[in-house]
């Protein structure tokens, strides 16, 4: 009788998580290239950039690192090579999280 009952309460808790989660869910940040977008190792630029984006292009973003200056927008490319967005037209998009599988989720970014 306590099994039946630790069941039956574990599975209400399991759909009352699923449904916040579904309708407050968390979003990822997809960065979407309107133009040429160069791409670095650090959050800094250097002489040559390691990747361009082109127009269209999207990557999902890791995170934002507060510089002082200005935000380091950290980003994983759709071929899995990661770095730091450095200059371009791009615009920041915030898509739910199950929509994309496989990157993290991203609370914060400007």
């Amino acid at each position: 009788m306590i099994w039946r009952s630790l069941v039956v309460a574990t599975a209400v808790l399991s759909a009352f998580v699923a449904v916040i989660v579904g309708v407050f869910g968390g979003h990822r940040v997809i960065l979407v290239a309107k133009g040429e977008v160069a791409i670095d190792n650090y959050p800094v630029p250097g002489p040559v950039p390691i990747m361009r984006m082109i127009a269209g292009q999207r990557a999902n973003v890791l995170g934002c690192d507060d510089l002082k200056s200005y935000p380091a927008i950290h980003v994983r490319l759709t071929d899995g090579t990661e770095g730091y967005v450095i200059d371009g037209a791009y615009e920041l998009n915030s898509a739910p999280i199950w929509h994309f599988n496989g990157s993290p989720v991203t609370f914060f970014c400007p």
